[in-house]
């Protein structure tokens, strides 16, 4: 649509025309009621809009937010609204309740810290506390065994930190419970789902990285397994005998076709049965 030529000036804001019967031809005429053109205040002429193309510009009359009252909770940015300051966060409880969340993520690495709270008076030079320090294999990962072969672990540090006191606490006291070898590498080498298609937390663990990741892993969970539950001498067999199966199983990979490709404890575990405890 052509743009119409209009010997009348008109400011180039597109604001108003202060004489109505200066309102050049063509234009809209504001519909504004009197003493409502937000452009002029209580203004009582209508506006004639400044005009670049066919297209005339927006005559809406812009909508006031109210400010925040007190009564609304902000952020502490100061944007938007908080409705639930706690969602996505839980409490913590039981034994790991005594400890600050932030500060709970040290048990991952050096889990002997909660020692002085299972066995209050424990010296730290006392031949339990030193034994209790060093079990023979690390927690984590013999947590990831026991309790991530049945389900997908989502319960944080507080959940590893409860599991392992009630260890400890087995381990150091009389008629207290061990680590079943048998059981926990039976779990190792039942999973049957690995990675995205593993519904538990061993599983998901068992499938990560590529061939040579998950052979090193399934060896370092299996000797963890072995050193806590075993005597020295028939772990270190133990050890030496899933080695020997893992470089077997690499040697059987390289010609297997894509279709034929299997994890190292699911291969182990029909290949070699009694080192997967069946």
């Amino acid at each position: 649509m052509p743009v119409t030529t209009n010997p009348t000036p008109i400011p180039m804001w597109g604001v108003y025309n202060d004489h109505w019967s200066n309102h050049p031809a063509g234009l809209p005429v504001s519909q504004y009621k009197t003493g409502t053109n937000p452009n002029r205040g209580t203004a009582l002429t209508p506006a004639a809009w400044f005009q670049q193309s066919g297209t005339p510009a927006a005559t809406t009359t812009p909508v006031t937010t109210p400010a925040a009252t007190s009564a609304t909770p902000t952020s502490a940015s100061g944007v938007g609204a908080t409705p639930n300051p706690g969602a996505g966060m839980t409490p913590t409880t039981g034994f790991a309740g005594r400890y600050t969340p932030a500060m709970m993520q040290q048990a991952y690495e050096n889990p002997w810290y909660i020692l002085n709270d299972v066995f209050k008076g424990i010296g730290t030079s006392s031949p339990m506390y030193q034994q209790l320090r060093d079990i023979g294999g690390d927690p984590l990962t013999l947590y990831n065994i026991s309790q991530g072969g049945q389900k997908k672990i989502d319960g944080g540090a507080q959940e590893f930190v409860n599991w392992l006191a009630n260890v400890y606490q087995q381990q150091g006291t009389s008629g207290g419970q061990g680590f079943d070898a048998r059981n926990m590498l039976g779990t190792l080498f039942a999973q049957q789902n690995f990675g995205a298609d593993a519904k538990n937390t061993l599983g998901q663990i068992l499938g990560a990285g590529d061939m040579s990741n998950q052979v090193r892993t399934l060896y370092n969970m299996a000797r963890d397994v072995s050193n806590v539950g075993m005597n020295p001498l028939a772990a270190r067999g133990y050890q030496s005998a899933l080695a020997q199966a893992g470089d077997r199983y690499g040697a059987a990979q390289m010609s297997a076709s894509a279709g034929d490709s299997m994890n190292p404890a699911q291969w182990i575990a029909q290949n070699m049965p009694y080192l997967a405890m069946k």
